[in-house]
């Protein structure tokens, strides 16, 4: 089959081995689930569940394809970028059938929205500390995301910067 296409003088041959090639290449990639995503999307099957949309089959197949979505990407983790591709990507399925599943954002970026927020209308200067329990104490989520170990990251940072 591979001789046939080679022969052919056309662009498209070509093309079709590339592809081929790629196809070939991708089954070998077994990306890793980091723990962000793979929360994200257990929330988001939590919430999908909870609103009647999605069965416990539907569970494996997030997962599934939030492997494919990887491979495809020439990837090696499953990836926050990957998990939100994959819930925008049901979400849109299941609009067409007038559910809506919205997508879980990423803890990462509430607690960078919610840390800025707290700079922003700080009237003076807040030591490190006095920041993640200001954000803690204003935002669920991050205090989830952060839980109490934010003694051991302010730790970490002052090592870093001595």
């Amino acid at each position: 089959m591979i001789t046939k296409l080679v022969s052919n003088d056309n662009n498209n041959s070509f093309k079709l081995l590339l592809c081929y090639i790629f196809l070939e290449d991708i089954k070998y990639i077994n990306p890793k689930m980091t723990s962000d995503a793979e929360d994200r999307l257990n929330k988001f099957y939590i919430k999908a569940k909870i609103e009647g949309v999605a069965m416990n089959r539907t569970y494996d197949s997030i997962f599934r394809l939030a492997e494919a979505q990887a491979r495809l990407n020439l990837s090696s983790d499953v990836n926050d970028e990957v998990a939100t591709q994959i819930m925008d990507s049901i979400s849109a399925i299941l609009s067409q059938y007038g559910k809506v599943v919205e997508t879980i954002e990423s803890p990462r970026d509430i607690t960078y929205r919610a840390f800025f927020f707290t700079l922003k209308h700080a009237k003076a200067g807040l030591s490190v500390y006095e920041h993640c329990k200001i954000a803690c104490e204003e935002n669920k989520q991050v205090s989830e995301y952060l839980g109490n170990k934010f003694d051991i990251i302010i730790w970490f940072l002052i090592s870093i910067f001595i």
